[in-house]
């Protein structure tokens, strides 16, 4: 029998690979991307070219990490610091520290991610690389915002906004920044100047055709109008779950399931509230994001409560403020003590709604300081 003829349309090279992986990644076919790259690593290792296999992993990672597959993600960036070291390549290392940063976040280790994005913000700044600047502080800004910390947080967005502003041409990070001003604005109470962020930041994810962008953007439109109009709330966030289950982008499935479940409990339709938020704590679990997994049994444990099944909601609100704890993720800790307070008050259980009342009132000054 004859061997089969290559296909001339298939790359075959380890370079080629790497490429066609890249390109599929940025055209939001991130299962081809895998694919891609993998094959690249592969053909990298079998002809001896660490650079190669270096760049496929890293990308690699970074596909991994948009599809939820955090702890492959995290195995392909250690061996790319591994061989970032050995060619005493400094950008691949900041790069790495970058994208470990946004796993161990995701993962819910904030202390392990922050240690690793400073890490490469001190490099980079050593270096003077004001992109891979930009990436690391939008990466530290979200998740100084997550554990409460608004200063800190404010501070390295603004920053890694002036270094876009000196660009001469749109930076699709510009969308990111934006949405961060615009969460941090919210948490500040001035939902005005959240809605200009979040709107500035939809239409330019629309203006360079990133559907990613378009997803997180309509994601945070549809939380600040959750309580002001919730219909309005409800087609945007079907929008934006439409987009995500499209592109295999689970994670961002989990939030758009978070927010719709939470405009059908405003709604009082709680039977489709729990359904939703069901399927956003499946995912999580099997993505193993932690924070995910808190907000999904916080959101589980105000569904139970509206339905009365108290055991339930204290079940999960208890689990939440374990998980939670473990994290660190103070605002998460706060929001399962709030749950938790009006849980056992409905149950008669003064006691113990006291209990959690007292951290639940005590968080609020540190978790909320930047309004004052």
């Amino acid at each position: 029998m004859k061997p089969a003829k290559p296909n001339p349309d298939e790359p075959s090279s380890a370079q080629d690979l790497l490429e066609a992986g890249r390109a599929h990644y940025q055209s939001g076919r991130l299962e081809d991307a895998v694919k891609a790259l993998s094959g690249a690593a592969q053909e990298a290792a079998l002809h001896r070219d660490p650079s190669v296999r270096m760049q496929a992993l890293l990308a690699l990672g970074r596909t991994e990490r948009d599809l939820g597959s955090l702890e492959p993600a995290l195995s392909h960036l250690e061996e790319a610091h591994t061989l970032a070291d050995h060619l005493q390549d400094s950008d691949a290392v900041i790069a790495v520290h970058n994208l470990k940063g946004t796993v161990l976040a995701t993962l819910g280790e904030p202390v392990r991610a922050l240690t690793s994005l400073e890490r490469g913000l001190a490099l980079a700044a050593e270096s003077g690389n004001d992109d891979q600047q930009i990436n690391l502080l939008i990466n530290c800004g979200n998740i100084y915002r997550e554990i409460g910390d608004f200063p800190k947080a404010y501070e390295a967005s603004s920053r890694a906004y002036r270094l876009l502003e000196q660009k001469s041409s749109l930076d699709r990070r510009l969308i990111t920044v934006l949405i961060n001003l615009g969460q941090l604005h919210l948490e500040q109470g001035d939902r005005d100047r959240a809605q200009q962020e979040f709107a500035r930041a939809l239409n330019s994810a629309r203006e360079t055709s990133d559907p990613t962008a378009e997803i997180v953007a309509l994601n945070n439109l549809a939380n600040l109008e959750r309580h002001t109009d919730p219909v309005a709330a409800q087609e945007q966030f079907h929008t934006a779950l439409a987009k995500a289950r499209q592109l295999g982008l689970r994670q961002f499935v989990i939030d758009n399931l978070d927010g719709l479940g939470q405009v059908y409990l405003s709604l009082g339709q709680v039977s489709k509230a729990l359904l939703a938020h069901q399927e956003a704590l499946k995912i999580a679990e099997e993505l193993g994001d932690r924070t995910g997994q808190v907000d999904a049994l916080l959101n589980l444990g105000r569904d139970f409560l509206a339905l009365g099944e108290h055991y339930n909601a204290l079940s999960h609100a208890h689990h939440a403020l374990k998980l939670a704890e473990q994290s660190g993720l103070k605002r998460s800790i706060y929001e399962a003590h709030r749950v938790l307070t009006y849980t056992y008050d409905a149950t008669g259980n003064p006691d113990k709604a006291l209990s959690h009342h007292r951290p639940f009132s005590q968080a609020v000054p540190s978790v909320f300081h930047a309004e004052n």
